[in-house]
């Protein structure tokens, strides 16, 4: 089993919402991934953050424009819903080439959204045993991520009105 990990800050995804932004919203988002995120960037955020964890999990890491490693248009991620959350991932290209190559059986993803940040865990199994385990593990990774970024968070926020009265 392989697992792939990645943040990203929300608000570095407002810029697709300008037209400098197109070519970046183009070359990374395919045409499904543009129906459900449109233009808003924890929307987007969290479908890039789903993209590099799973890039991380195939082990190639993720690349923009280099023709010899996956593509951001090598994954399409699904199942968006209400809540945002990637559950479903299509691997096409050299994403498929890589995972048929290391024996991928399934892979899940886990995302969400603490205090302007954007996370996923994606989880790569390659056995009928890791198949079973992977939603548990991924679970029990994303609450601790969740627990992280809100400690966090908070821990920013009581430095700053720290800061603010002087103490």
């Amino acid at each position: 089993m392989r697992i792939g990990v990645d943040i990203e800050r929300v608000d570095r995804f407002a810029f697709l919402q300008r037209p400098v932004g197109g070519a970046f919203y183009r070359r990374v988002y395919t045409a499904a991934e543009q129906q459900l995120c449109g233009t808003l960037p924890v929307r987007l955020a969290r479908c890039f953050a789903a993209k590099e964890a799973v890039a991380k999990a195939l082990g190639t890491g993720l690349a923009i424009a280099d023709p010899d490693r996956v593509a951001c248009i090598d994954m399409e991620m699904g199942g968006g819903g209400a809540d945002n959350a990637w559950r479903t991932v299509t691997l096409t290209g050299k994403a498929r080439a890589v995972a048929r190559t290391i024996g991928v059986r399934q892979v899940e993803i886990a995302s969400g959204v603490v205090a302007g940040v954007a996370y996923a865990l994606a989880g790569v199994a390659t056995t009928a045993s890791e198949v079973c385990e992977l939603h548990v593990i991924l679970d029990a990774a994303a609450a601790e991520v969740r627990h992280r970024l809100s400690a966090v968070r908070t821990g920013h926020d009581l430095r700053r009105s720290e800061a603010r009265r002087g103490a």
